[in-house]
């Protein structure tokens, strides 16, 4: 079964990636047609991460009970946020560090 959670949450990290990359994409054809935006390498990348974390959930559920999905979702925030401060050197606020932290805790308290 661990097998499964360490599988659900590869899914979750690599839901962070192709929003990583959706932004990446945006940012870079800001003043382009709308089309040339969906067209980016990059937007194209993020959506087959999209299609493959889809079918890695789908397998992963197919074992684990649905409570782990409540319990992993939120890794989800925390992912994104690592991801854009790294790729996109994006800043944070206290709050939000403040935020995540939080959403740590949640999980925590959830499995307790």
């Amino acid at each position: 079964m661990v097998k499964y959670f360490l599988i659900a949450l590869l899914g979750n990290f690599l839901t962070g990636v192709s929003q990583t990359l959706l932004k990446t994409g945006a940012n870079r054809t800001k003043n382009h047609l709308w089309l040339y935006t969906y067209a980016h390498p990059a937007v194209l990348t993020a959506y087959a991460v999209l299609l493959a974390t889809t079918l890695i959930n789908l397998y992963a559920y197919t074992v684990l009970p649905l409570k782990f999905a409540t319990v992993l979702q939120p890794f989800n925030y925390i992912f994104v946020g690592i991801l854009s401060r790294v790729f996109l050197k994006e800043s944070f606020t206290q709050r939000q560090y403040v935020a995540a932290l939080f959403v740590l805790v949640g999980i925590v308290v959830f499995n307790l």
